[in-house]
């Protein structure tokens, strides 16, 4: 009897060792599969590799990634950032190449108008010099050398107050004398005119 229970219990084990344990895969080929009971509406997922549906059900199948949706709309754009902080200065670049040396200026013909001027006491005496018409008032001149009479009084006062070009062939000179006693000769007040030629 024992020797029956024995030969049962290695048929056993001999009958576990030798079945081989099979492991379903789901998703399968990125697809899912299952089985729709048509009778009460039951839904089953599956390895289509291991087992099947049974009768009675409605094999389906569905992917396990959807296709690309379409593109969407534009969104709306958004508030402008902040200011960005000061980049650094660049590198200061080369000195470029000396151009090509400019054609030469017309040559002037070049004169001066000089007349003489007296300023009575206590006056600031402005007179004007004029070029011929056409010319140009380039520059002035004045100069006190000449009035021996009064060897250069103590009411003269040097510069002009005013001693300026005030229109294409003109200049100004505005001249004071606080002496309230002496007038003074200016016997070489002078503008330099001139045009090209």
């Amino acid at each position: 009897m024992k020797l029956r229970r024995v030969l049962i219990g290695l048929a056993g084990m001999v009958a576990i060792a030798g079945t081989a344990v099979v492991y379903a895969t789901i998703p399968s080929n990125n697809l899912i599969s299952g089985c729709y009971m048509k009778s009460g509406g039951s839904l089953r997922v599956l390895d289509p590799s291991v087992t099947s549906c049974k009768s009675g059900e409605t094999s389906l199948a569905w992917n396990v990634q959807g296709p690309t949706g379409l593109t969407g709309g534009q969104g709306v754009q958004g508030p402008q950032g902040a200011t960005g902080p000061q980049g650094i200065q660049g590198l200061t670049g080369a000195t470029g190449a000396t151009g090509p040396a400019g054609p030469a200026g017309p040559n002037w013909n070049v004169y001066t108008v000089t007349a003489a001027e007296t300023i009575p006491k206590l006056t600031v005496w402005t007179t004007t010099r004029s070029c011929n018409p056409g010319d140009i008032a380039l520059s002035s001149s004045y100069d006190m050398a000449y009035s021996v009479q009064q060897i250069v009084t103590a009411g003269y006062i040097d510069p002009p107050l005013r001693n300026e070009r005030t229109g294409t062939g003109t200049w100004t000179f505005a001249i004071g004398n606080t002496d309230p006693n002496n007038s003074f000769t200016i016997h070489a007040l002078a503008v330099v005119c001139g045009h090209p030629q």
